[in-house]
Order: structure tokens, then sequence, then C-alpha cells
């Protein structure tokens, strides 16, 4: 669950202004945090990527988390 901590660090991070544009990746897939929006895209296509606000981003990381926890 650390992985999804860090992510949520992040999209902190990015709010308060203390970094500019993080990329961040994962085992098959990265997610730039940039101007409010997070882009997350394939590392093995670059062709597979979507765009959501930032908010959801972060939603979805707290529900992942909440649904991990829930075991």
């Amino acid at each position: 669950m650390a992985w999804l901590d860090e992510g949520l660090s992040r999209v902190n991070q990015i709010r308060r202004g203390a970094i500019e544009c993080p990329d961040w990746s994962r085992d098959s897939w990265g997610v730039e945090l940039r101007n409010g929006m997070a882009r997350i895209y394939s590392l093995y296509d670059e062709d597979c990527s979507a765009a959501i606000a930032l908010d959801d981003f972060e939603r979805a990381l707290l529900g992942w988390k909440r649904f991990i926890q829930a075991d």
C-alpha cells in the first residue's frame, strides 16, 4: 500500500506547489500530474492514455486504498 501513499503524497505536493510536474510510474503504467490534471499512460503502448482531473485521480487512489484496507 506504500505505492498508494506515494501517489497521494505526490498529488498533495502538486497542490502545495512543492513540485511542478512529477512523473510517477509503476510496473506497467505512469502518470503525469500537471495543471490540475492527471494523464495516465501505459509504459508499453504509447497510444494508450487517458486524462482525468487531479481531484478524480486522488479519489481513485483513495478509493483503491479503502478497497485494499477493507480486506
